[in-house]
């Protein structure tokens, strides 16, 4: 693909590609923190056997439901501020100006993939999450390469071959001392 300071004649800003790795690493680690976190979160549980009863049991984790309904809640105030600054054509045309019937299944497609991950997440393990979104990216591109008779390129398939050999190794039993002794005893 074209780059803008390429496509407009001048050269690329120094430390562009630099500048561009680091912003994946930052968003790769916070994405990381934040679906750690966000697993700690649905899977508190009450204290474990045994431990000191004198204290009045903790209140029950709020449910799945009303974890969405906080999370989402910080949407409000940068909505509120789009809708300020779009405030004449809104006043003109409606909040809903164009959403069309593709748009909503586009909306309603992404809320309930909010609810799966949530879902995903609550009873499996964010590891499960993420193998579960590149095989979304993998299968999307398949399809695409099928419907749109356009091949991949070569580095995505060798991302593709990573993704298909790491999916093969996690689900691979761990081999302890006391199996591999077994397996020699036999």
């Amino acid at each position: 693909t074209v780059q803008l300071g390429e496509a407009a004649g001048s050269a690329p800003p120094a430390g562009g590609s630099l500048l561009g790795v680091a912003a994946v690493l930052s968003s790769s680690l916070l994405s990381g923190f934040a679906n750690i976190y966000f697993e700690k979160v649905l899977k508190e549980a009450a204290p474990p056997p045994g431990a000191s009863t004198s204290a009045p049991p903790p209140p029950p984790p709020p449910s799945l439901w009303m974890r969405n309904v906080q999370l989402g809640l910080f949407s409000i105030p940068q909505a509120a501020l789009l809708l300020l600054a779009d405030r004449s054509a809104i006043v003109a045309r409606g909040p809903l100006q164009g959403f069309s019937p593709l748009v909503w299944a586009v909306v309603a497609s992404t809320a309930f993939g909010g609810l799966l991950v949530a879902a995903v997440v609550k009873h499996a393990d964010n590891i499960v999450k993420m193998y579960a979104a590149a095989c979304a990216i993998v299968l999307t591109c398949a399809v695409t390469s099928i419907v749109t008779a356009s091949p991949p390129s070569a580095l995505f398939l060798s991302g593709m071959a990573l993704v298909l050999g790491s999916l093969l190794l996690y689900n691979q039993p761990v081999a302890t001392a006391r199996t591999a002794a077994a397996a020699a005893a036999a």
